[in-house]
């Protein structure tokens, strides 16, 4: 079944990277709490990262980080900026997936629109 995700578009017209979203603030200093000064050498993973606003947030916060964003649209991606590898996958397509390991993943704006239809 091929589905329209009409829903990705809008973040193409959002900009956040000027003015970071309350839940990035808010999740950082989560991950901070938890990793403390070790948090900078993990390498951090968003699943759904859209145009990368969150790890825009974390290079602001973190310059040295390695940050890596998955998206399902490859447009979206493109507007992640310098210093993010990204990649386009399908998370519920592991087929897609990057064969790299990460020790922190995030995925905040996906879990409300995932829908998965395998049970493992």
């Amino acid at each position: 079944m091929n589905v329209e995700r009409t829903h990705d578009r809008i973040y193409l017209d959002e900009y956040y990277k000027a003015n970071p979203k309350e839940y990035f603030k808010l999740v950082f200093k989560e991950m901070k709490k938890d990793w403390g000064d070790a948090l900078e050498s993990k390498r951090i993973l968003d699943i759904g990262c859209a145009t990368g606003e969150f790890l825009y947030y974390l290079r602001g916060q973190m310059p040295a980080a390695n940050l890596y964003g998955l998206d399902v649209m490859q447009e979206l991606l493109e507007k992640a900026g310098v210093g993010i590898q990204t990649y386009c996958a399908d998370i519920s397509d592991e087929i897609t997936l990057p064969a790299e390991t990460f020790d922190i993943c995030t995925m905040m704006g996906v879990l409300s629109i995932l829908t998965i239809t395998r049970v493992y």
